[in-house]
């Protein structure tokens, strides 16, 4: 009886113990749980593999415009008929130390004077024929309607300082804009013309006079 009761409580005690030994080997932290759902779940991800990132939708580019068709019709640049003549003309009849060119205004009394308007005079006092002025003896009339600022008033201008020799002289206003014929053609044509030995400068004056601004050596 004794020796019965002895060999029970052995046998619960070693029960006791191994129930003890299965709680205390449940991961620390985590709550214990026999679904194995749960617990792979709560696991910590393994060191070095971060878990995947849910890929970005792919980026679709705004179609790209397309550049309306110009209905703007093409301008011919051919030069007319009687500009080109005129052109040739000058290669032989523009007389030496006889030209003049202008460009720009002047304010006087009030009032803006164009050099153009001067020009007259200026021909008169210094014996110098303008660009309008060979025209008509070219027997062209002095502005012609069917010319164009480009093409052909600007190749005549050009012209006019290519074929021009010896001393030139030149009427400008106190305003002069820089978009004139004077600054995009005439003046660097004449610079590069090497029969042009002298440029001589007048400037418009309040008073309606011309006055010497410089003398430029080619």
């Amino acid at each position: 009886m004794k020796a019965s009761f002895v060999y029970h409580l052995f046998f619960f005690l070693f029960l006791s113990l191994r129930w003890l030994s299965e709680v205390s080997a449940a991961p620390v932290g985590i709550p214990y749980s026999d679904n194995v759902l749960d617990l792979e779940s709560r696991q910590p991800a393994p060191a070095g593999k971060a878990p995947p990132k849910a890929a970005a939708p792919a980026s679709k580019a705004p179609p790209k415009a397309v550049a309306p068709v110009s209905k703007t019709p093409v301008q011919n640049t051919a030069l007319l008929k009687d500009a080109a003549d005129f052109m040739k003309w000058m290669t032989t009849n523009v007389p030496k130390h006889q030209v003049m060119f202008y460009s720009g205004r002047t304010k006087i009394n009030g009032k803006f004077v164009s050099a153009h308007e001067k020009m007259p005079e200026f021909e008169k006092k210094f014996k110098v024929s303008s660009l309008v002025t060979l025209m008509v003896k070219a027997g062209l009339p002095p502005y012609p309607p069917t010319w164009r600022q480009s093409p052909e008033w600007d190749e005549v201008s050009r012209g006019l300082a290519a074929t021009s020799s010896g001393v030139v002289r030149v009427l400008l206003g106190r305003d002069v804009i820089q978009s004139s014929v004077w600054h995009r053609i005439e003046h660097n044509t004449l610079k590069a013309n090497k029969k042009v030995s002298a440029i001589e400068m007048y400037v418009l004056q309040e008073d309606g006079t011309f006055a010497p601004l410089f003398k430029a050596k080619i």
